[in-house]
């Protein structure tokens, strides 16, 4: 193989990863959709998740001065205060990928972001991957050193991220749908980034506005971990008709638009399971 050659493959490649990150990017994706599916009226906005602040930034863009107050929570340095307008938006950074103190005071500043939303105002909800940990509120009785016990044996065991969910959902508020029922009656529109397999709503962020079709406990929990639990999932059991989620961005998109990218440049593009 000739050096051209080489070089010629090496920026075929890095034109495909580009146009797949470019396929998936929060700001634009989330501008995209709210284009097509034109916002009317005064909204609030909760953006939760690594890509929060780049999600937030694409609504603010095309919501304007009708986007009247936000709360993004996401991972250091993951977003511009200045850029989101600190006016109207307020920025909290949580940890990941294990929670710690700074995600139960983001919790604690989305609680109250939510109690001083009216009654009837649509909020507008931006989840991506990392959610899980950047932000919790933690069901009474259980503590942060629990939480961070509960993490390190799951991950240890290797477990699927479902059966993961399962148990934190448990010690959660917000997971498993509770969010939406913190929200309440107000009418919701989820726009979620995927980064799980699947993309089911109900796990990516651990599923803070959907409740999971089977929510059972795996196997072989350990005794203190069984009596932290309560003995039923006490979730939401019902999806409220004022409650419209959506996938704005999945592997799946990525993935065309990398082959898209490779075919554009007359290379042969085979799909693997």
């Amino acid at each position: 193989m000739s050096e051209k050659q080489v070089i010629d493959r090496r920026q075929a490649l890095l034109a495909a990863y580009a146009a797949a990150v470019r396929a998936v990017e929060g700001e634009h994706v989330t501008a995209d959709w709210l284009r097509a599916n034109p916002v009317n009226g005064d909204v609030a906005l909760i953006a939760l998740g690594k890509a929060a602040g780049a999600m937030a930034l694409g609504a603010r863009r095309v919501l304007g001065d009708r986007l009247q107050r936000g709360l993004v929570v996401t991972k250091q340095g993951h977003a511009d205060p200045q850029a989101l307008d600190p006016g109207r938006i307020r920025v909290c950074e949580g940890a990941h990928p294990m929670p710690d103190e700074r995600s139960l005071a983001a919790g604690e500043a989305l609680l109250g972001f939510i109690a001083d939303l009216p009654a009837d105002m649509p909020v507008l909800v931006l989840i991506s991957g990392g959610a899980s940990a950047l932000v919790e509120v933690l069901r009474p009785g259980v503590a942060l050193d629990d939480l961070a016990r509960t993490n390190d044996w799951l991950l240890a065991n290797g477990l699927p991220i479902a059966q993961i969910n399962a148990v934190r959902r448990r010690l959660s508020r917000l997971k498993g749908g509770g969010l939406a029922a913190i929200l309440g009656a107000r009418p919701v529109t989820g726009l979620l980034i995927s980064d799980v397999e699947g993309d089911d709503p109900a796990v990516i962020g651990s599923g803070p506005l959907n409740r999971p079709a089977n929510t059972h406990l795996p196997d072989g929990l350990p005794d203190w971990l069984l009596a932290m639990l309560p003995d039923d999932d006490a979730g939401p059991t019902t999806v409220d008709s004022n409650l419209h989620v959506v996938l704005v961005a999945t592997l799946d998109d990525a993935l065309a638009a990398a082959r898209g990218e490779l075919q554009a440049r007359g290379i042969v593009v085979k799909a693997h399971d």
